[in-house]
């Protein structure tokens, strides 16, 4: 499920909800002619959006010359022959779960996690929206194979114990957004729903480890299948809806005679956990996605073991047969889709800009962009050339776990630090190999920058101290004290001689010397009770430190350390990110939903910034100010127009 693909990303383990590092060197202000599908369904005031966001539902239009890719911005609508971006259809507020096409393909039906289901001539673009019935929440949804019913989890939350639970499956009505019925049975959460091919089933599997047949028809529960050890991960019905097939953590995938409701065997061949699994179009072949990055085929009828195809770097999350069964189209973590010749196992062709959250962003001052998402193990890097759009990735294999990333001024060199080790590694971007291990922490780290000048290294660790390193030698130059808790936000002056550190727990913020360590000032807000310090940014002359916490921005001088002013936001979590721009007069401040351009001396809002699904986690300004930035949790980057962004009212 793409909601289950979010969760495994850092923001889902709340690894890092309050962290990302900005850093601007140059903007190349003549632009060439960008890739087209960058151009796609921008939102107002943005010139280019880089990246393609998480990959969620594939689907293959009825006569295989269109492929759909479901996710958090939107539906990418792809030339199955030669990969090529056709659209983007954005119309949701949220995430695109589940797809499906009619049988002429003439309409393409979605669904999403804002509770609506659109109706889309994928030849025009046009869309008719259908809201269903509101609930709490709907975590995994799928449609009827015809698309006349929808089935969600729900999300419920029990006020005692304050636990979320997804213990039940609703049906909806598409063409009115009515409830049909709800089917209630399930122990634990539901983690998978599956229609079968001919519509009168409904099968779910999750936590409590049973399979369970629904009648659509009636909502009655036809049987319970047991036989997993662990819970049920995935489902899927042969094309005569006569087998059902289930994956599980325990790491088996198990058939089902869907008549008898009866085991008919237990699958092997695979050397991890099953990630996907899709019958082909005749029945015959079952494919699974691995964990490992493989990709295995089973004849079956016999469940005889066929072959295994290899070629995704991570997990195989996505299968879908073209409706002829000569091609099969894979997914995988890496963000790649790659279609495979059935007849041969060989590769056609690989689709390539689909990423997980974007967790630190620079302009290189050879105008790419560079990027990267962190993950447990892997660590990406993506480049994308500001002109062009052109995308490259390269992956640096971590053997502890990530929570902390930062790059060098000049995009050489990137730190990564993490909770199991407490060590702070430093990184050839170019070369992606391990330069240097920096040891001294005690305990996990949760806060890196480089200076900007690139000399320093400062770390924030949950030992409640922040070392200082020199870059060019890895020896600790100095440890600052003073915290109560982990000072996990930090930020330097513009002139590398100054460090600013607070914590994301209390209200603890500090400026320190950075040559000799010394705490020059300690900033306090006398009529606050208390408020957290989770952004902050330094105004290009040094004068102005902004820290953001709960609804509030406060700025303050530098050299006094007195409290200037408080620009008061509507919405909690505007302390997330903050950036001036080179000149100063803006200030720019990012939340889960918007992002606000303040005017620094009037203290009012001048615009609102909307473009990401599910919070923007970086912003930056270009150098001449006429171009912002912004990263986001949906996977994409967002070159902004300053000039072209209109002013709106913010109340």
């Amino acid at each position: 499920m793409f909601c289950e693909k979010l969760a495994k990303l850092p923001y889902g383990f709340f690894l890092i909800l309050y962290f990302l590092i900005v850093s601007i060197f140059s903007l190349s202000t003549g632009f060439a002619q960008y890739e087209a599908y960058t151009q796609f369904s921008l939102p107002e005031g943005a010139k280019v959006r880089f990246g393609k966001g998480l990959m969620g539902d594939l689907k293959y239009s009825p006569d295989g010359t269109v492929l759909t890719v479901a996710g958090p911005i939107g539906i990418w609508l792809y030339d199955a022959t030669n990969g090529e971006e056709l659209a983007l259809l954005t119309d949701h507020t949220n995430g695109v779960d589940t797809l499906v096409f009619r049988h002429d393909g003439l309409t393409l039906t979605s669904a999403s996690y804002d509770g609506d289901v659109h109706l889309w001539d994928p030849t025009t673009g046009a869309v008719h929206q259908i809201r269903m019935e509101r609930t709490d929440g709907v975590s995994g949804v799928s449609f009827a194979p015809d698309g006349s019913i929808l089935a969600g989890i729900i999300r419920e939350r029990k006020e005692s114990s304050r636990q979320t639970t997804y213990l039940t499956i609703r049906l909806w009505d598409v063409m009115t957004g009515k409830y049909r019925t709800t089917l209630i049975g399930h122990t634990d959460d539901v983690r998978e729903v599956v229609f079968s091919p001919d519509g009168t089933i409904l099968a779910s599997g999750g936590k409590d480890r049973t399979i369970r047949l629904w009648n659509v028809v009636t909502g009655a529960l036809r049987q319970i299948l047991i036989g997993h050890t662990d819970r049920v991960t995935h489902l899927a019905f042969s094309p005569d809806s006569s087998i059902l097939a289930s994956s599980s953590s325990d790491g088996t995938l198990r058939l089902w005679d869907v008549a008898t409701e009866t085991h008919l065997q237990t699958l092997t061949g695979h050397t991890d956990t099953i990630t996907e699994i899709a019958f082909s179009p005749n029945g015959t072949i079952l494919a699974g996605g691995v964990k490992d990055g493989t990709i295995c085929l089973w004849d079956a009828a016999t469940g005889k073991h066929q072959g295994t195809i290899a070629g995704h770097t991570e997990s195989v999350t996505r299968l879908v047969f073209r409706s002829d069964g000569k091609v099969l189209v894979s997914g995988g973590n890496e963000g790649t889709i790659r279609l495979w010749d059935t007849d041969t196992n060989d590769s056609r062709r690989v689709i390539t800009g689909h990423t997980g959250g974007i967790e630190s962003l620079l302009f290189r001052p050879d105008g790419n962009i560079l990027t990267s998402n962190d993950g447990y193990d892997v660590l990406k890097i993506r480049q994308w050339n500001a002109n062009t759009g052109a995308y490259h990735q390269t992956l640096i294999n971590h053997t502890h776990y990530i929570t902390r990333l930062a790059f060098s001024p000049d995009g050489s060199i990137l730190a990564s630090g993490g909770w199991d080790d407490n060590i702070i590694r430093l990184w050839d971007v170019v070369a992606g190999k391990h330069r240097r291990a920096l040891k001294g922490h005690t305990d996990g780290v949760e806060g890196l920058i480089f200076s900007p000048d690139g000399n320093t290294l400062a770390s924030g660790s949950d030992d409640n101290t922040i070392r200082l390193w020199d870059v060019p030698t890895g020896t600790l130059r100095q440890t600052l004290t003073g915290y109560e808790y982990s000072p996990s936000n930090l930020v330097f002056g513009p002139d590398s001689r100054t460090l600013a550190g607070g914590s994301d727990i209390d209200e603890t913020l500090f400026l320190w010397d950075v040559a000799t360590g010394k705490r020059l000032r300690t900033f306090i807000d006398h009529q606050a009770i208390t408020y957290s310090v989770n952004g902050l940014a330094f105004s290009s002359d040094g004068r102005t430190l902004a820290s953001g916490g709960g609804r509030e921005i406060r700025l303050w001088n530098v050299a006094t350390g007195s409290l200037n002013r408080i620009l008061k936001t509507r919405e909690f979590g505007v302390n997330y990110k903050l950036a001036f721009s080179p000149d100063g007069k803006i200030l720019a401040s990012s939340s889960l939903t918007e992002t606000l351009l303040w005017d620094i001396t009037t203290s009012k809002p001048l615009k609102i910034v909307t473009g990401h699904i599910y919070g923007v986690t970086g912003l930056a300004f270009s150098q001449d100010g006429a171009t912002f930035i912004s990263t986001g949790r949906d996977g994409t980057v967002i070159l902004w127009d300053i000039a072209k962004i209109e002013r709106n009212a913010y109340e």
